[in-house]
């Protein structure tokens, strides 16, 4: 397993969700979990469930995206998910938050990744 570096945020916004809301929403499959680091990124080490869609190909490709169903987005350190998060919202899906601290928060927690 490898480890990720950087560190997240300390203050939880409106828009950010704990990793804990995040495991949980894997076991009930009850969101789409939007992985938006580059393909390095994801190639090193990614939650199973994820989509992948790099930030920088988002905004074109949210059509493949249930709208319907609650977003979960994902990067490293949950800065660029937060970004896709308010992207997301701004482009009319109603419940779509970012994982707080991101992947390196994840890893640190031990919770699982491929």
């Amino acid at each position: 397993m490898r480890l990720f570096g950087g560190g997240g945020r300390t203050a939880q916004s409106d828009m950010e969700v704990g990793i804990d809301a995040v495991a949980e929403a894997i076991t009930s499959g009850s969101h789409t979990l939007v992985d938006v680091r580059e393909r390095d990124e994801w190639q090193a080490g990614h939650i199973g469930e994820a989509i992948h869609i790099p930030l920088g190909e988002l905004s074109r490709r949210l059509g493949e995206l249930d709208r319907t169903k609650p977003v979960y987005t994902i990067c490293l350190s949950g800065s660029r998910s937060l970004l896709a998060a308010q992207m997301m919202a701004k482009a009319g899906f109603p419940d779509v938050k970012s994982m707080q601290g991101g992947m390196a928060a994840w890893a640190r927690a031990g919770k699982p990744y491929i």
